[in-house]
């Protein structure tokens, strides 16, 4: 609805609807954004965990391995030093069985017919016997230790080369797993942040249809005065004739009245067009004071449109001339 007061002319018109409150959910697309990124760094994370994993169970049977060898030279360390020990202690009974065993043989050759010193140079020559084997049994138990340590030795070497290599791979898998989880966190978070915002919330909306224009006419009909062109001698009455056309289904009555300047000496009656007519003749009293000029005036025709006061203008010339006495007289 437009008021009387509205502008004339083309105006543009923007329809704004309000939704009631409902729920509204803001840059859904986001989530599945985030979330394809998140699939992309899953199976990235689920390998360097698989890869950490696996390193960290080959640290720790190379650290296993390597203590358990380390130990076992330790041992067989503590064992050479035992045979050494052996074999010092075996060497000195040998000597000393040794001596013993001389001593009895020229005891015992320089009284051939003495029983005691025979029997104590058998039982010194027998006792040389068994401290020599006891020597070589020694020998022998320091020699397979110390070829036992040899292997025992290499094998801890290479079982501490093995422990070097696992536990560099150890660290590089851990620091990769750490690198993706931290990647993996962070894509956790982004499809979190976009759940959050894209959660349904309450909230009014306000439409706007696409613009339109629409044209605003002062009134609902076009009015067309026919206004003598010539001059008309002061002291005359003319009828102007007036035509209407109606428009938008207006069809009351309407009041057509002259506007002019009082002092002018022009005076007109109102015209009445009545309902569902389209022409009237409006009287023009050209009164012997009016000057002789090119009079502006103005036709208004008012009329009530949609229970609002309507009006329309249309401006005119009237021209006077000078009264026929006037004229004659010259």
């Amino acid at each position: 609805k437009f008021k009387n007061t509205a502008p004339v002319g083309d105006i543009t018109l923007v329809l704004e609807g309000t939704t009631v409150q409902t729920n509204y959910r803001r840059n859904v697309a986001a989530i599945a954004v985030e979330q394809a990124r998140l699939a992309e760094v899953q199976p990235i994370f689920d390998q360097a965990l698989s890869a950490m994993k696996s390193a960290l169970e080959a640290k720790t049977a190379t650290d296993k391995l390597a203590a358990e060898l380390d130990a076992k030279v330790k041992q067989q360390a503590e064992a050479l030093v035992a045979a050494v020990k052996a074999t010092q202690d075996a060497d000195a009974v040998l000597k000393t069985a040794t001596a013993a065993a001389a001593t009895a043989r020229q005891a015992a050759e320089a009284k051939p017919v003495d029983a005691p010193l025979q029997t104590a140079k058998a039982d010194a020559e027998k006792a040389l016997l068994v401290a020599m084997g006891a020597l070589q049994k020694t020998q022998a138990d320091r020699q397979a230790i110390e070829a036992k340590l040899a292997e025992v030795s290499a094998e801890a070497q290479k079982a501490l080369a093995a422990k070097k290599v696992t536990d560099a791979t150890s660290a590089t898998a851990t620091a990769q797993h750490a690198t993706v989880e931290a990647e993996k966190k962070i894509a956790e978070q982004r499809v979190k942040a976009a759940e959050q915002v894209a959660a349904p919330k309450k909230a009014h909306f306000t439409i706007y249809a696409t613009p339109e224009k629409v044209h605003l006419d002062p009134a609902p009909l076009a009015m067309t005065p026919t206004v003598p062109s010539t001059a008309v001698p002061a002291g005359r009455k003319i009828q102007i004739p007036l035509t209407i056309k109606r428009l938008y289904g207006f069809a009351d009555q309407v009041t057509v009245s002259l506007v002019v300047d009082p002092n002018s000496g022009i005076q007109a009656t109102d015209l009445v067009i009545p309902k569902d007519q389209s022409a009237g003749q409006l009287e023009v009293n050209i009164t012997p004071k009016a000057s002789v000029a090119s009079h502006s005036a103005t036709l208004v025709a008012k009329m009530m449109f949609n229970n609002q006061p309507v009006e329309l203008q249309r401006p005119v010339v009237i021209k006077v001339a000078a009264p026929v006495e006037q004229t004659a007289a010259k």
